[in-house]
């Protein structure tokens, strides 16, 4: 695998919840992208936009495409959308508001702040798309990985082992069936 990227990860960006929305796979997507130049070093030579407008541009000639409405995607973006459905509900049912946004309202994540939000986490993006977790700590290597695995790998045993092994378990099993039998 060349380079990957996933909504979960948005979380060192600060986009904790509403992973699964078209602003999450906007920023995911945004990710995989940085993560790619950075890797080829043409991070540099490919900037992108500094601010995403929802504007279609073309690097290349293409056949027509259909008419994009910048407004709308420059919405689902930044997570208006989202936004929009959290004032209705608000507004509307704010039982079901609560138990739908609960992890929104603990967070202090309004419906207002959400494009601030989305900003920064794409700014951030394009600062280090490959940000560690803080509390990550020290990658493992190879031999690291191959040693932790062994605490849960059971040791193999020899013929002669497992010739005893069965003879055990068949005395055993012997001497249950002479006390059930005695009873």
């Amino acid at each position: 695998m060349f380079c990957a990227a996933y909504a979960h990860e948005l979380k060192r960006y600060g986009i904790k919840h509403g992973l699964t929305n078209w602003a999450a796979a906007y920023a995911t997507g945004l990710l995989i992208a940085r993560r790619t130049l950075k890797k080829l070093e043409l991070d540099d030579t490919f900037v992108g936009v500094d601010e995403a407008d929802g504007e279609f541009k073309m690097t290349e000639a293409a056949e027509p495409t259909k008419e994009l409405d910048a407004e709308t995607l420059r919405k689902y973006i930044f997570g208006g959308h989202v936004a929009e459905y959290m004032e209705s509900l608000a507004d509307d049912d704010e039982e079901r508001y609560k138990s739908q946004f609960q992890q929104y309202i603990d967070d202090e994540v309004e419906a207002d702040g959400l494009e601030d939000l989305y900003t920064e986490a794409h700014k951030a993006i394009r600062e280090d798309p490959f940000k560690v977790d803080d509390d990550a700590g020290e990658k493992k290597g190879k031999e690291e990985w191959k040693e932790e695995s062994k605490k849960y790998r059971q040791k193999k045993l020899s013929k002669a082992e497992k010739d005893a092994r069965v003879k055990t378990n068949i005395d055993e099993a012997v001497k249950k069936v002479k006390a059930e039998r005695d009873d």
